[in-house]
């Protein structure tokens, strides 16, 4: 349960008001004897006005992954090959292959692949002849993929891009017609 600062404050001024008794304070607010300890360690009376929220639990440092694009498409390979086989035999796979990693670890490939083919840039199933044709043109000493995929072209024109070539049709239909009192 998450308490408020306000709250937190509020007990810890009523603990300080009451003889400092942590089990007295503890039944009066609902809140456990640890809770309460560590809500006091931050507590300075001093200075009322410093925060008594939670500190974060994030990690500090994330580990990198140990796997590169070309590990992750050849796991997407076997996976479009067999479909069947889950994380412990992709992973004797991949060792038969000569590179030794742990079956959580082709766990965490997995899901990545899962999410997003490298090879088939496909959201959650494999093509599998598009792994085979990604593997020919590789052999044959081509990139792949061989054409990058087009992007979107801007549907609208700016703002200042239309009004320019409204007040340019404007003054065509001026010159061509003259310009006309009404």
């Amino acid at each position: 349960m998450k308490y408020s600062t306000r709250k937190r404050r509020q007990s810890l001024e009523w603990h300080n008001l009451n003889g400092c008794n942590v089990a007295a304070t503890s039944r009066q607010f609902g809140v456990s004897r640890s809770t309460l300890y560590r809500w006091l360690r931050r507590y300075d009376p001093d200075k009322p006005s410093k925060p008594l929220r939670a500190h974060s639990r994030k990690p500090h440092n994330k580990r990198k992954p140990l796997w590169s694009k070309h590990h992750l498409a050849a796991l997407a390979d076997i996976s479009a090959r067999h479909p069947e086989w889950g994380r412990r035999r992709l992973h004797w796979a991949l060792a038969a292959r000569g590179w030794h990693v742990s079956d959580s670890t082709v766990g965490r490939m997995l899901s990545l692949v899962n999410r997003k083919c490298p090879v088939c840039r496909k959201k959650g199933f494999h093509v599998f002849p598009s792994h085979l044709l990604r593997r020919d043109v590789i052999s044959m000493g081509f990139t792949y993929p061989l054409v990058n995929p087009p992007r979107r072209s801007k549907v609208h024109a700016s703002k200042k891009a239309r009004d320019a070539a409204v007040r340019e049709a404007e003054e065509i239909i001026r010159s061509e017609y003259g310009e006309r009192e009404p």
